[in-house]
């Protein structure tokens, strides 16, 4: 086939399915433009899903009306002005990319005045055609509003999930945009429902509270270092506050959100054995970086970064939040926190009421410690746990335990499940474990008897238990049927 060049619209729509996959995505690019052009007020309206209508207001200085036809055209900036800038991108947006995808599979309509205009403008365009500009009123600032989005692209629009799915996303976005920046007052309605309203907030721990609410907020301890030229900065869970998803693991570089590999190692590395394996801290990290010492022009929807430092930038993450730890649970007094979640019903472990013995007259007898001065007659307990004696707690996780052979650190989550293991393995050896058979059969393929030379027929009939001679050694043990076949 002969090499041609696509149309104008094809290569609209095909930039659009890069920057604009869901209504959230329009959202997050609109604001962006809101906080690049300087506004402290950000106002976004949805309804339905966000496919039906999406509107974004600020107060920011706007789009001169003679300005505003070109803002439409594919690769159009204000946020560059020379080649070097594209080796230090200092805002959220730059590829000029964002208003033509999304004016190519919607129908939006842009109004916009400056702050030394007396009127401002407003254009309109249907999937990507473009009208006249006319004069319109218009406070300073700029208002977007997209609706019908993928109107002409039905199978993109056929591939949204459910408007409460779609709807949460944009939540997301408002809320990851309105943590890195407490200085601006966010606003997202959803019809006549007023979902978030987040004052501009004079400290970050205040808008921490709006954002993520008081119980996780308050469960949140500053951390800060320094490294170079970098700076690592943010809030952090203590332990043992853990979660079971990284739902409230923010990452911010140069307060742009992004969903780095390296960062989120070096956070949990950072944790080291403080969260057992599965678990997420809570951590709002903001790291500050020279802009020529990352890359953000790696992802079209620029959430993906690339550091030139990787190894460095992982050392001072990772360094900051194990120092801040440490430090948090040398201070005196530290108060606990349970570990919380956001829904369903966890297994957690409140802070037990051990304590140190705090005078000499209170200790227990010294008989069965190194160099106690007891009768010699006493006796030490033959089981090793059955002789230790519990002298605190730390950390909410460990028992700290006096023995006869020193100390010694239990962890309470694998002491509870080392129990509830032997108690299983108990049951079953004694045959305590309830079961059922199956009413029909099962046939179990284990491997193809053609692939694998070394494969062995087995088979099981009747009541569990029951099973042929060659497959006693392969058979599972405990598994129950009425039949089954198969090969291993």
């Amino acid at each position: 086939m002969r090499i041609i060049v696509l149309p104008e619209d094809w290569i609209s729509r095909i930039a659009a399915g890069e920057v604009v996959e869901r209504p959230a995505a329009v959202v997050k690019e609109l604001v962006e433009n809101a906080l690049d052009a300087g506004a402290r007020e950000i106002s976004v309206r949805v309804e339905g899903s966000g496919s039906s209508s999406i509107r974004v207001s600020d107060d920011g200085d706007g789009i001169a009306a003679e300005d505003l036809a070109l803002a439409l055209e594919r690769h159009s900036t204000s946020k560059l002005r020379d080649e070097a800038d594209l080796f230090r991108i200092a805002t959220l947006g730059f590829r000029g990319e964002a208003l033509p995808s999304i004016a190519s599979v919607s129908k939006l309509e842009i109004v916009s005045r400056t702050r030394q205009e007396q009127a401002g403008a407003r254009l309109r365009v249907e999937g990507g055609k473009k009208g006249r500009a006319a004069a319109a009123g218009s406070p300073a600032g700029t208002t977007v509003e997209v609706r019908d989005l993928f109107f002409n692209t039905p199978a993109r629009r056929k591939f949204l999930k459910s408007p409460a799915t779609e709807l949460s996303h944009i939540c997301d976005v408002v809320n990851r945009m309105a943590l890195a920046y407490a200085e601006v007052h966010f606003r997202l309605d959803h019809g006549a429902r007023t979902l978030s309203d987040y004052v501009a907030a004079a400290r970050p721990r205040d808008r921490l509270q709006q954002v993520l609410g008081p119980e996780i907020a308050g469960g949140l301890a500053p951390f800060g270092a320094s490294s170079g030229k970098m700076t690592v900065n943010g809030f952090l869970s203590t332990a043992p506050s853990s979660y079971s998803t990284s739902r409230y693991l923010h990452m911010y570089v140069n307060r742009r959100f992004v969903r780095d590999r390296i960062l989120t190692h070096a956070v949990l590395q950072g944790y080291e054995t403080l969260l057992m394996k599965g678990r997420y801290p809570a951590v709002v990290l903001f790291l500050e970086i020279p802009y020529e010492e990352v890359d953000v022009n790696v992802h079209p929807a620029k959430y993906e970064v690339r550091f030139r430092r990787q190894s460095e930038v992982h050392e001072a993450v990772a360094e900051a939040i194990r120092s801040s730890l440490r430090a948090e649970a040398k201070a005196p007094g530290r108060t606990e926190i349970l570990d919380r979640e956001q829904a369903g019903f966890v297994v957690q472990e409140a802070a037990l009421p051990y304590a140190a013995w705090p005078h000499k007259e209170s200790r227990p007898p010294a008989e069965g410690y190194p160099g106690g001065t007891g009768s010699k007659g006493e006796t030490v307990p033959k089981g090793f746990f059955s002789s230790l004696d519990i002298v605190g707690q730390i950390l909410g996780c460990y028992l700290v335990c006096g023995s006869p052979r020193g100390m010694a650190l239990i962890d309470q989550h694998a002491a509870h499940e080392r129990i509830a293991f032997e108690r299983m393995r108990r049951q079953l050896d004694q045959g305590e474990v309830e079961r059922q058979n199956l009413l029909i059969p099962q046939i179990l393929e284990r491997g193809s008897p053609s692939s694998t030379t070394s494969a062995l027929p087995w088979s099981v009939s009747g009541r569990a238990g029951s099973r042929s001679r060659r497959s006693r050694r392969s058979f599972p043990r405990g598994i129950t049927g009425s039949s089954c076949a198969g090969w291993l």
